[in-house]
């Protein structure tokens, strides 16, 4: 008995440090695991005692209730305790309780099959990748007249109401279109720049919401509406709203990230980010830290060859195209403002960093990191993006004939200061 204890706690620690190494998501799976290790030291246990303690350390290891907004990257991959591994855990609890009906203790070979079932279960989740840009390929033949990802579908008619939502600035409800796919609805002043920006986004390898201005239309059985009220009348009719395709695929998570503390951290994919942000004078870069005021980033899952994909990304870009500055109020899609900000756009460089005269909700951590390099590899994509696809986008955006001639010609203005600093 002692050397069977042996060997499986030897095994145990062996997979224990793999799982480490792999930062996975399976600390519920783990803890499980060493209550199963310290019951094999004895001939017996009941199975009741088990359960209850192995449910009570994988409930609290699992992160139930959320994760703190102090947390570490650790701490928000342990938090996505994946359902598969749930509902593993749970069906042998269930099967585990069958034995005991059957006789009142369980001896150390069902223990050892509890264990492997659980680290199987446990490796699954490990397979995880974690990603904030892919490479979007040839960017020139983008057509940017398509809500970001390429989607050509807009938003079809007849819409019908779902819910209203909360939070944000902006007043929002959920619609499903004639084909049933599920849009999120948003009036105010923000559909504009968000239409646009998320095209630019996307098409520069980051992950984007396909977003459609529509200028107008009817939602159906649009009822006893709140915040919407301000932008869909009774009967239904609404101007200028943004629509944002729910993808069935792509679950978002409970858990943000920060500007200051990710797996990115020192990466040309993350620098770009930022830069990107700043060229578009994003001055909403909130985050994890602002959870309770409604953070900007965001995680995603989806499942694609049988691994989990953590898709990292910022998820408002209503107050872009307009003026940037810390002070918390709407400053988006003006050109004015925008043009007036270009020529501070880029200071200059000291060493092998470049300076910008952004500010926003975070400015000294976003913006003091970014190095030539950073910029130089964000041209490699930025750098190839026409005029005409700007334009289009613009337009496709709501933008007037003058709106789409300024904005155009500032953003190019913007792109040529940061060309000029990798020369």
């Amino acid at each position: 008995m002692a050397a069977v204890s042996f060997a499986f706690t030897a095994s145990l620690k062996a997979w224990w440090a793999v799982l480490e190494l792999s930062r996975s998501a399976v600390a519920a799976v783990v803890a499980a695991v060493k209550i199963v290790v310290a019951c094999c030291c004895c001939d017996a246990v009941r199975l009741s005692w088990l359960v209850r303690k192995v449910t009570r350390r994988a409930t609290i290891s699992a992160g139930v209730g959320g994760v703190r907004p102090w947390a570490s990257i650790d701490d928000v991959a342990r938090a996505q305790f994946s359902r598969k591994t749930v509902s593993v855990f749970f069906m042998l609890m269930d099967r585990l309780l069958l034995i005991e009906t059957r006789r009142p203790s369980l001896h150390c070979k069902e223990f050892v099959k509890l264990a492997a079932s659980l680290l199987a279960a446990g490796l699954s989740c490990a397979a995880q990748d974690r990603i904030l840009w892919t490479d979007p390929g040839e960017i020139e033949r983008i057509n940017f007249a398509h809500a970001a990802g390429g989607s050509a579908r807009p938003p079809a008619p007849p819409f019908n109401f779902v819910s209203e939502q909360s939070g944000g600035s902006s007043p929002k409800i959920l619609i499903q279109d004639s084909a049933r796919i599920q849009w999120r609805v948003k009036g105010g002043y923000e559909v504009h720049s968000e239409s646009f920006s998320t095209r630019l986004v996307a098409a520069l390898g980051y992950a984007a919401e396909s977003t459609w201005y529509v200028p107008g239309g009817k939602i159906e059985n649009a009822r006893s509406l709140k915040r919407a009220a301000g932008f869909i009348h009774p009967d239904g009719s609404f101007t200028n709203a943004s629509f944002e395709r729910r993808d069935p695929n792509l679950k978002s998570l409970s858990q943000d990230w920060a500007w200051n503390r990710n797996p990115f951290l020192g990466t040309k994919q993350l620098n770009g980010l930022k830069v990107l942000m700043m060229l578009l004078s994003n001055w909403d870069n909130k985050d994890v830290r602002d959870r309770r005021a409604g953070s900007n980033t965001g995680i995603a899952e989806r499942w694609v060859n049988r691994r989990i994909q953590l898709i990292y990304r910022v998820t408002d870009w209503g107050q872009t195209l307009g003026a940037w500055g810390p002070e918390p109020k709407p400053k988006g899609w003006n050109c004015q403002a925008f043009t007036a900000q270009t020529k501070s756009f880029v200071q200059g460089r000291q060493g092998e960093y470049v300076r910008f005269g952004y500010s926003g909700h975070y400015t000294d951590d976003f913006k003091n990191d970014i190095k030539v390099d950073d910029v130089r590899w964000l041209l490699l994509y930025l750098g190839r993006i026409t005029d005409t696809q700007i334009q289009a986008g613009l337009t496709a955006s709501g933008a007037t004939t003058e709106e789409v001639a300024c904005f155009s010609g500032q953003l190019r203005a913007r792109i040529n200061q940061l060309k000029a600093q990798t020369q």
